[in-house]
């Protein structure tokens, strides 16, 4: 077995900037998406291609998630979400509502939700139950800034964004209308947040803090 920090593999396959990267749910395979529109199934093992959809997206590709064993989710910088069924290698949902570029995507289990965030102030919440039929549940109302990260806490009845004003938005699970607390504590915008227990998150803003 190679040391820790020996490079096993150097995949080039993209023509552009790879932006987002998710396991299959076995490990053994990669999926990743690119600013070149394109997505690909790529081999841990062999660090070979399996599979390319050259024009998965009109615009380029920000975000993917993975749901379960069979879906996969992407978003890009026009505001388009799509739902991919990876044993058909097809989209089971395109959603184009949303007014700019996708920032974010989670998915919680316990209600087989897709959570997304965007550019243009919105929080858009999908049902997966049925992976063959997606739908659309709800969009929120625009905020009044960016929103660029989202989780999902308090054993789901809150769902936590972070914004491009360094604020945290905090919404009731299934009051997606408007957001029903908002915390300050950031200088400059929230790009990540990572749950550490159901009460605790750690964010990652453009100031270079981890709080």
């Amino acid at each position: 077995m190679p040391p820790v920090h020996a490079q096993i593999h150097k995949m080039s396959f993209h023509k552009e900037s790879v932006r987002a990267m998710q396991f299959s749910s076995d490990g053994k395979h990669i999926f990743t998406a690119s600013a070149d529109k394109s997505m690909r199934l790529l081999d841990m093992e062999t660090g070979t291609s399996m599979r390319e959809i050259t024009s998965a997206h009109t615009d380029a590709i920000n975000v993917l998630c993975m749901v379960e064993d069979n879906l996969l989710v992407s978003g890009d910088d026009g505001g388009v979400i799509k739902i991919w069924d990876v044993r058909q290698a097809g989209v089971a949902l395109t959603y184009d509502e949303c007014e700019d570029f996708i920032s974010d995507i989670t998915y919680h289990q316990p209600t087989n939700s897709v959570l997304t965030t965007s550019g243009d102030g919105t929080l858009s919440i999908f049902n997966v139950k049925n992976p063959r039929k997606p739908f659309f549940v709800q969009r929120s109302d625009y905020m009044d800034e960016e929103l660029l990260s989202v989780c999902v806490m308090k054993n789901g009845k809150k769902v936590v964004c972070g914004t491009q004003e360094g604020i945290i938005s905090i919404f009731s699970w299934g009051q997606w209308g408007d957001c029903s607390d908002r915390f300050p504590g950031h200088p400059l915008s929230i790009d990540t947040i990572l749950p550490l227990t159901e009460g605790i998150c750690l964010t990652g803003s453009s100031d270079g803090l981890i709080r």
